[in-house]
């Protein structure tokens, strides 16, 4: 059989077995691996099942058609069962590189990745080792690598509109692209694309590319065309010519270089329809920003691009809008570039290297007149120029508001698109502005420390850099001997050298050489540092400091022309030293005052809050104990002293027998403003009730910038008094009121509350007593006990029980068994039933095992097998006027009765009260505009307070029913609303027994839920 006829008779195969015997062409690709998978079964993007999860093993053997990189989902160990967007490019990486036996079978020109029957041919001849190892060649290698982006365009293109998105494509690595070559695809003409171009995100990368006859799309940049560093989406837009519909058109990814050779790929965008549509149009009106030959700076808010517009046929969704800055002057000579839209800001933009400022407003404009305005401070550039210009229609993405995706044409682009050129005046050259800093909000600085900031201010200078010479600083410090080592800092570095005040006021000049270069229009931060030491050592530890600056040289790097004796007007600002130290309290609240003798306790809690001013080291800490009795002067009945953070964890090493004064040695930060809580923790040994034991905590620490050494002085804990633990008798917290519950449903019916006296306690077991029938069995936490008998006994539950009043809360619910009506498993509705706490074992910290001796009943209970929901429905009313005659047939107000999922209900009587400006008469139940009839078709027979339905209103499981309440509402004297609310609970009668009249029931045990008056 030849080769062509092979190929044929796999192709004529579909979803059946492969045979083994197929063309052996594929040996030109990829070499046999070890796999046994056979594929019988059509697969393509979006399905899931475990032959895809043997596909991307398969592909993942050969690094040319890997899914993913190693470590990711559908890489190599990590396959899944989803055909995704990679698994899709790996196949159609697979495809291409069997085109023989895959692609010209079938007619393809690239890989489409579906892996249909010619595709699972080759995938089955590699698995049953059919295929020959190939021959070695050469490919190059690149450290990027591509995918097609998940983000699939899919809207229709339209003839003449601009900038359509045609694919997204995900470079992953590091590198620089500095090629890129894309195939026109689908169903059209080369000029069907007019202009193509590269974008990332709405920020354009690259100029128009056009389509070559051969259809492929070129880009070049030998500097590259974008730079890639982890992960980098780029898109293709391309403008769609005028005149075209009915053609389709994409494009391919076929290969890009990052320098170490051409990567060949096969990465498909979506074929999208041409259509011709009437789109919105879009113009530029007029350039209202003309040419100024005299710029002087600095301009704050001046209009460097303008233009009137006109929106016409239907609203645009104005996206994107990108301007390049043309001329001599930097980028850097504007700032806080500014889109405005009829006055208001839709957002700023900085220059990309590209000198573009691309902003995306997605501002909706209605038809007719705008005007639209780029504002920018111009703060530089002396003896330079500028303009904006749109530098390409695409640079204006106005989306059709009834064709979305599609970017309607700019019409007047040519005309209006580039502003006036604007010539900076050669004299807007070295204008310094120096100010206080507002951010500058130190009040104190450390007591002794170094490097402290003692002024800070913001030097700027305009029209050109310029080099900052001098400078004077006037230091005034609380010490007649001065301050030691003040300095200069800009931006956080150093300049200039430090140097040293001997009195306590003195001006000092500052020298900078090159070292200080103010950028035009950029803020510089100047501080003016020093240490809190005098000139002959004295430590400062109060007072104020401050600092100026005066007498200022300057010259312009452009210009050379020279400043001096600039003097700003400055605020001087006075700074505290010192202040601010750490607090050292007992923890309020902190500790139980009654602790058992035998036990571990707490005994103490202190609380140390971080100062204002700077964060400090605690060192040293020393608990000294006092007490009465047994504590009076020895402690050696307290062992394992120890102090604990509030996260648990010990600090320093436990003192094994306790003494009049214990000392730990720590290293333990407190930032400032932080709180950090010590609680001293001891095995209380014997001791006679009535004793007490009074801890008190003394603290070193050192400061983490001035390293001063401060001792605090101790503070003095609660007196704990030594007594007896007593597990107290549990009491109720809170208790659910009687009333209905659903068969085989569960039911908080009361929260008990257990508390120890002196110390902590578990409960181990607990005992109720079951009254009635109904009761399943109850549940405590996750903890079950079913009724045996007349009792629940929950044995070793084991509930720890905390010292203190709150104790602990113990929910009991109760689970009910089914019920029934006439006959059926569980209980007979109406059936009640109670529980009762009767017995109680608790164990002591101490190990003292106690039953208080208890008797707590839950409220009664009554089981039903369905429950009524009944409510008035609000705002049903009828607004009555005043007319002078009564008003009939007036609909009052509305009742809605629902019955539980759990099954039917009957109604026998509804309870209301009527509300209206006038007395109402003739009253008349309606469900659906139709009077209401019982079920054997008898209306209800009605008052002003009540309904009865003589044989029952059955409402179906759950389904609601309204009923709508109409009467004669009088003659009106002052017109109002009418409305109807719920009557008394007990006037509302009902069943579950669908075979009754539905009187057997009342509301009364309805809870406000089932019942909302």
């Amino acid at each position: 059989m030849t080769k062509t006829n092979k190929i044929a008779a796999i192709a004529a195969v579909v979803g059946g077995v492969i045979a083994a015997a197929s063309s052996a062409s594929a040996a030109l690709n990829l070499p046999t691996q070890s796999c046994s998978y056979t594929f019988n079964n059509n697969l393509k993007r979006g399905m899931t099942s475990s032959d895809v999860k043997d596909l991307q093993i398969v592909l993942n053997m050969y690094p040319q058609t890997q899914v993913a990189p190693a470590g990711q989902y559908g890489g190599p160990g990590m396959e899944t069962t989803y055909f995704g967007s990679a698994t899709y490019a790996a196949a159609v990486k697979f495809q291409n590189l069997h085109q023989a036996d895959i692609l010209t079978p079938a007619g393809l020109a690239a890989g489409n990745g579906n892996v249909f029957s010619l595709t699972r041919a080759v995938l089955n001849q590699i698995c049953n080792g059919t295929v020959v190892p190939p021959t070695s060649t050469s490919t190059p290698v690149s450290n990027v690598s591509a995918t097609l982006g998940t983000n699939v365009p899919y809207t229709v293109l339209v003839s003449g509109q601009t900038s359509a998105r045609l694919a997204d494509f995900v470079f992953t690595g590091n590198g620089t692209v500095t090629n890129l070559r894309l195939m026109r695809t689908g169903v059209s003409a080369n000029d069907t694309l007019t202009n193509v171009y590269l974008y990332d995100g709405n920020t354009r990368l690259t100029d128009a590319a056009s389509v070559a006859s051969d259809g492929s799309i070129t880009f070049n940049s030998a500097s590259g065309l974008f730079t890639v560093a982890g992960a980098r989406v780029i898109s293709v837009r391309a403008d769609i010519a005028s005149g075209i519909s009915g053609q389709t058109v994409g494009v391919m990814l076929s290969g890009y270089n990052t320098g170490s050779g051409m990567m060949t790929t096969a990465l498909n965008g979506t074929q999208l329809p041409v259509s011709s549509v009437s789109l919105a149009t879009f113009g530029l009106t007029s350039q209202t920003v003309a040419a100024n030959t005299n710029l002087t700076i600095p301009q704050m808010n001046y209009n460097v691009w303008g233009s009137s517009i006109n929106v016409g046929t239907r609203s645009v969704n104005l996206k994107s809008m990108a301007f390049r800055m043309i001329g001599s002057a930097p980028a850097s000579a504007v700032a806080n570039v500014n889109l405005f839209i009829d006055g208001v800001s839709a957002g700023t933009a900085v220059a990309d290297a590209n000198g573009m400022f691309t902003f995306a407003p997605n501002r909706m404009l209605t038809t007719g007149g705008h005007t639209v305005e780029v504002r920018a401070d111009v703060v530089a550039g002396s003896a330079r120029d500028f303009y904006f210009v749109v530098d390409n229609a695409a640079d204006i993405m106005a989306e059709d508001s009834q064709v979305i995706g599609v970017n309607v044409p700019v019409s007047g682009y040519s005309t209006y698109r580039q502003a006036g050129k604007q010539t900076i005046s050669s004299t807007s050259n070295s204008t310094i502005s120096t100010v206080n800093d507002p951010a500058f909000s130190t009040t104190n600085v450390v007591a002794g420390a170094s490097n402290q900031t003692i002024a800070q201010y913001k030097l700027t200078a305009y029209g050109e850099s310029t080099k900052i010479q001098n400078f004077d600083v006037t230091v005034n410090s609380p010490s007649a001997s001065g301050l030691s080592n003040v300095s200069v800092y800009v931006n956080g570095a150093q300049v200039g050298s430090s140097q040293t005040y001997t009195t306590a006021a003195g001006t000092k000049t500052y020298t900078f050489g090159s070292n200080f270069i103010a950028q035009g229009g950029v803020a510089n931060t100047i501080e003016i540092k020093g240490d809190m030491i005098a000139s002959n050592g004295t430590v400062l530890t109060s007072g104020t400091v401050s600092a100026n600056i005066s007498n200022m040289s300057a010259q312009g790097m452009s210009s050379y022309n020279t400043v001096s004796g600039v003097n700003p007007s400055l605020t001087v600002k006075n700074i505290t030293i010192g202040g601010g130290s750490p607090v050292l309290g007992k923890t309020i609240g902190g500790v139980n005052t009654t602790v058992s003798a035998n036990s571990l306790a707490k005994i103490g809690s202190f609380t140390i809050q971080g100062g204002s001013i700077e964060a400090v080291n605690v060192r040293t800490l020393t608990l000294s104990l006092a007490g009465t009795g047994a504590y009076a002067s020895n402690f050696n009945t307290i062992s394992n002293l120890s102090i604990v953070d509030e996260m648990g964890a010990t600090i320093g090493i436990p003192v094994g027998i306790a003494s009049a004064n214990n000392t730990y040695n720590v290293n333990l930060p407190v930032a400032i403003g932080q709180t950090k809580r010590f609680d001293v923790m001891a095995n209380i040994g014997s001791a006679t009730n009535g004793d007490h034991l009074t801890p008190s905590l003394a603290v070193t620490y050192t400061g983490a910038t001035s390293n001063q050494s401060t001792n605090m002085t101790a503070v003095a804990g609660d007196q704990v008094t030594i007594g007896a633990i007593t597990v107290n008798t549990p009491t109720v917290s809170s208790k659910t009121g009687s009333q209905y519950v659903l068969g085989g449903s569960s039911q908080l019916v009361y929260t008990l509350n257990s508390t120890v006296t002196n110390g902590a306690a578990t409960l181990n077991d607990l005992t109720f007593d079951v009254t009635g029938s109904g009761v399943a069995s109850l549940t405590i936490g996750a903890n079950t006990a079913a009724v045996v008998g007349t009792q629940a006994k929950f044995l070793g539950i084991n509930l720890a029980v905390p010292a203190g009043n709150n104790g602990l809360n113990v929910p009991v619910t109760v689970n009910y068994t089914p019920a029934y009506v006439g006959s059926g498993a569980g209980v007979a509705s109406g059936a009640t039933n109670s529980i009762s706490l009767t017995a109680v074992k608790a164990t002591d910290a101490a190990g003292i095992v106690t039953n208080p001796a208890v008797t707590l009943a839950a409220n009664t209970m009554t089981i039903v097998t369905t429950l009524p929901t009944v409510s008035a429905v609000a705002g049903s009313g009828t607004l009555v006027g005043v007319n002078g005659a009564s008003v009939t047939d007036v609909k009052i107000g509305s009742i809605r009765v629902a019955a539980d999922a759990k099954g039917d209900i009957v109604v026998g009587k509804l309870a209301y009260s009527l509300n209206a400006p006038a007395a109402v008469s003739d009253v008349v139940v309606k469900v659906n505009g139709s009077v209401a009839l019982d079920k054997n078709g008898s209306p209800a027979a009605t008052t002003t307070s009540d309904a009865t339905f003589t044989n029952g209103y059955r409402i179906t499981a759950g389904s609601s029913v309204v009923f709508d309440i109409y009467g004669t509402v009088a003659a009106v004297t002052n017109s109002g609303t009418t409305s109807a609310t719920l009557g008394a609970n007990a006037s509302f009668l009902w069943s579950d027994d669908v075979s009754t009249a539905g009187t057997a029931l009342n509301g009364t045990l309805l809870n406000s839920t089932n019942y909302a008056k």
